[in-house]
């Protein structure tokens, strides 16, 4: 059996970035807050992704781009736990690691950074890299041209297009504090559904580790993390990833709940072609009694069934 951490030096695997980093940092205050007298130090880890910044993520094909080596950190014994965003974690379970632990999830919603959607001329220029962000704002505005764009926070704030926008997620400025110096346009959930697992971080460590598994339990928040759990198990049912035109969500945001009331999971889903011509979105209640992985389960059931009646291949 794997010996037990040393709490004076709990060992956190991040990525190397200043977002990786704050999470990192997060998950860090959390736990020497709940447990005074330990102590945690980062073993930064660069991914496939990290390393090839300026490649499409449909070019490098990989799955897990920015979570594998990461996740390698902790089962090669080199780090206790893995600090990840939970968007970027592939839908199947890495050997030998469990999510042990989801924080309190952040703001899920995408944002537009650089113009209002509205403000957009026509034929105007969006930069994302994300095959489920341009489907969808292809969807509400065809005339909109796409490029590729790559990298961290600040070198995608300086490729704003001109008179034209990036697509983001709207936390990851909240946590950088950068919304001050720019100009952003939240696009609701009901019309813009987010990725698996956005605005969300998890923590990962070993499944044997039942002492660390029980620390980090305890900065644990039930709801984000059954949210996550649901919205994993669908993205695992339908068989998609991070370049794939799919998302949901599974919560609250600002008042706008999904008008499934009473429910104790309430999900929306959303799946589309590459141009966006071809998209299905459905809400959905989760049962008496169902946990949130059958809930997921169940939904892709139905997203698949209502995919083919328009269509969608999937």
């Amino acid at each position: 059996m794997r010996p037990s951490f040393n709490r004076s030096n709990i060992k956190i695997a991040t990525r190397k970035s200043p977002l990786a980093m704050w999470q990192a940092t997060f998950v860090k205050d959390q736990i020497e807050n709940a447990f005074p007298g330990s102590a945690c130090s980062f073993v930064p880890v660069e991914t496939i992704g990290d390393k090839k910044g300026e490649t499409s993520l449909a070019e490098i094909r990989g799955i897990g781009v920015f979570a594998t080596e990461v996740r390698q950190a902790v089962a090669e014994g080199l780090a206790d736990i893995a600090v990840h965003s939970a968007k970027d974690i592939p839908a199947d379970s890495y050997p030998g690691l469990e999510i042990a632990c989801v924080p309190k999830r952040g703001d899920p919603r995408d944002v537009l950074v650089g113009s209002k959607l509205a403000d957009l001329n026509l034929n105007a220029t969006v930069a994302t890299g994300s095959q489920r962000r341009k489907s969808q704002l292809k969807k509400l505005r065809p005339d909109l041209n796409f490029v590729d764009l790559r990298g961290n926070i600040s070198t995608r704030l300086a490729k704003i297009p001109e008179n034209g926008a990036i697509l983001m997620a709207y936390v990851a400025l909240l946590r950088l504090n950068l919304l001050e110096d720019n100009i952003v346009d939240l696009l609701p959930i009901d019309i813009f559904t987010p990725q698996v697992g956005q605005g969300a971080l998890a923590c990962e460590c070993v499944s044997i580790n039942g002492e660390l598994q029980e620390l980090l339990h305890q900065i644990d928040d039930e709801v984000s993390h059954a949210e996550v759990a649901a919205e994993r198990s669908f993205l695992s049912a339908m068989g998609g990833g991070c370049t794939s035109a799919i998302g949901a969500y599974c919560g609250e945001v600002d008042g706008y709940v999904q008008s499934c009331e009473g429910s104790r999971f309430n999900m929306q889903a959303m799946l589309a072609n590459e141009d966006g011509s071809l998209l299905v979105r459905e809400s959905f209640a989760s049962e008496s009694n169902e946990s949130p992985e059958i809930f997921g389960i169940r939904v892709a059931t139905t997203m698949k069934l209502a995919a083919e009646e328009i269509g969608l291949s999937w």
